[in-house]
């Protein structure tokens, strides 16, 4: 296993920690500090944006057309895609569709854009995941689709999220610059129209749970995990970057159960259990190796070539050779 390989795991695993927080401590947020989800998303973005306004003054910017598709995939219009959801569904179902609809996404993308070739082992962990993700979600709605726009608008959320991995993978960005541009774009695209309409109203709510938003929020899910991600993508290619995200539900659902005393249903347990074995199949074992049969190959046809041009008297050449002198 290669030094980048291993470092693109211990970044997807920081990822995953973090962003598997994302439900509790949102709901959290919603429920004990007052604040909504639009008050919740600004504070995202302009802590955000705080943070990593000084990368953007040391590097150059990618160009509109670049920042449009990275913020369109992971900054504001993903946040509200996904909040509109989460008003008419439980936070668990998101946490269980929009990451497998990411991970399948994605890895259709990759394979139609960037010519990722994903081996058998891969697209057997893609499966698992995405089938595991299907049974958590069938535990959590009870076996009725319930509010069907709500699943559509969490599918939706992956299938921009999948926007942002494939992106970043094609444009090598740098991840904090792509962390740093995300940020900015969002805050004007969604932090200039708040103020205006809401103004600094969200002040007037507790201080600890808005320092604990700020906290996580903005520092830790928006510049942290986003930058790990981005830097997983980048070291490990699209389908499997995307792959750390199936994590998530496992992640929250054990932070639920220890911080909320949330007993998760069996039928959820396998589900997930299912998704992370498909997880683990796709990061730990061996990629596609189609590059280096190639060189395998080459290299048996230029030993072969060298083998007989030994056995050829002097001065005689192989027909290869005298085509290519006759032709040059």
């Amino acid at each position: 296993m290669t030094s980048d390989r291993i470092a693109g795991l211990l970044y997807g695993l920081g990822a995953a920690l973090i962003w598997g927080g994302f439900p509790v401590v949102t709901r959290f947020g919603v429920t004990a500090s007052g604040l909504d989800l639009y008050d919740v998303t600004f504070v995202r973005f302009a802590v955000a944006a705080f943070l990593t306004v000084p990368v953007l003054f040391r590097a150059r910017w990618p160009g509109w057309r670049l920042a449009g598709l990275l913020t369109l995939g992971i900054g504001a219009p993903y946040i509200l895609v996904v909040s509109g959801g989460l008003t008419r569904a439980p936070v668990a179902l998101f946490a269980v569709l929009t990451p497998a609809s990411m991970v399948l996404f994605s890895t259709g993308l990759g394979i139609w854009i960037l010519g990722d070739r994903p081996g058998r082992w891969q697209l057997a962990g893609i499966a698992a995941t995405c089938t595991g993700s299907a049974v958590a979600a069938w535990a959590l709605t009870g076996g009725h689709p319930g509010d069907v726009p709500a699943l559509g608008l969490f599918v939706a959320g992956g299938a921009l999220w999948a926007t942002y991995t494939v992106t970043a993978k094609r444009s090598g960005l740098d991840a904090w610059v792509a962390t740093a541009v995300v940020s900015a774009t969002s805050m004007i695209a969604y932090g200039v129209p708040y103020l205006v309409v809401r103004g600094f109203a969200f002040l007037h709510h507790p201080w600890p749970g808005l320092v604990g938003q700020a906290l996580y929020q903005g520092a830790l899910v928006s510049v942290v995990a986003l930058f790990c991600y981005s830097k997983a993508v980048l070291l490990l290619g699209a389908p499997m970057g995307a792959c750390f995200a199936a994590l998530v539900p496992a992640v929250a659902m054990v932070e639920g159960f220890v911080l909320l005393g949330e007993v998760p249903a069996p039928l959820s347990v396998l589900g997930l259990g299912l998704s992370t074995l498909g997880v683990g199949a796709v990061l730990l074992m061996p990629p596609h190796r189609a590059g280096a049969v190639r060189v395998r190959v080459d290299a048996r046809r230029h030993a072969r070539t060298c083998s007989s041009q030994a056995r050829l008297p002097p001065g005689e050449t192989s027909p290869s050779q005298g085509s290519d002198r006759s032709g040059s």
